[in-house]
């Protein structure tokens, strides 16, 4: 079941939002789980891990919308960011936390529908798409969503995923020709990076949402900052 957070410190806006999620659960047959919050100190201390949409307001007291999703980033790189505000002004700051989509109040339940749609599609092919990884004794699969970076390590290809370090019998070449389409870059001859895991752009490095430090070579960087803006930009109405 997808598991949606809405945080708003307007109740009539909660209200709102739930009812739409509603009415598009009923109109295609399928069920929501939805939690309700009036303030992002509340959502903080929720399991948000295990959330796979947030819907949040960016004006709020104690800790704004901006700030919330830098700190959910954190936690959770593959949850959908939507942000719902007055002011479009805000979007140039989404970038950063990597948000979906911007609804600007008020909002009607046609064009609710279709972001909820192209979020949800979104969220399936992530939950569905895994990289067949040859180990040494076995071959596994690996969820892509999970994976922050590939990298050559003497020798050997290691593949980086949220838990754990993973040894892979392949080469950097054959991983990037299937990653590259789920929107990863070689921004180093050593490494693989995803591009939802980036965090920030450095002079020569690339942060990424876990804190880890990836080496981005200078004749590749023209290229990867043009492929990332247009990952964000394209992530944008």
């Amino acid at each position: 079941m997808i598991r949606i957070a809405i945080c708003d410190d307007d109740v009539k806006v909660l209200a709102a939002l739930k009812d739409y999620l509603h009415c598009y659960a009923k109109e295609k047959n399928m069920q929501l789980n939805v939690i309700l919050f009036q303030n992002g100190i509340e959502l903080l201390k929720h399991d948000i891990k295990n959330i796979d949409m947030i819907f949040l307001d960016v004006e709020m007291p104690e800790i704004n919308g901006i700030e919330l999703a830098r700190q959910i980033r954190q936690v959770n790189t593959q949850v959908m960011i939507l942000f719902v505000t007055n002011y479009i002004q805000y979007a140039l700051q989404g970038y950063e936390v990597q948000a979906f989509r911007y609804l600007i109040k008020p909002i009607n339940q046609a064009e609710f529908n279709q972001t909820v749609t192209k979020a949800l599609d979104q969220i399936w092919h992530q939950q569905n798409a895994y990289l067949a990884v040859k180990t040494r004794f076995e071959t596994i699969r690996v969820r892509i969503d999970t994976i922050y970076y590939v990298e050559t390590e003497k020798g050997h290809v290691m593949i980086h995923t949220e838990d754990e370090k993973i040894e892979c019998y392949s080469t950097m070449e054959k991983i990037e020709t299937v990653l590259r389409e789920e929107g990863f870059f070689r921004c180093h001859n050593a490494f693989l990076v995803a591009l939802k895991a980036v965090k920030k752009v450095q002079l020569n490095d690339i942060v990424l949402n876990n804190g880890t430090v990836i080496a981005l070579s200078k004749n590749r960087k023209k290229q990867f900052k043009q492929v990332y803006t247009d990952f964000l930009g394209g992530n944008f109405l």
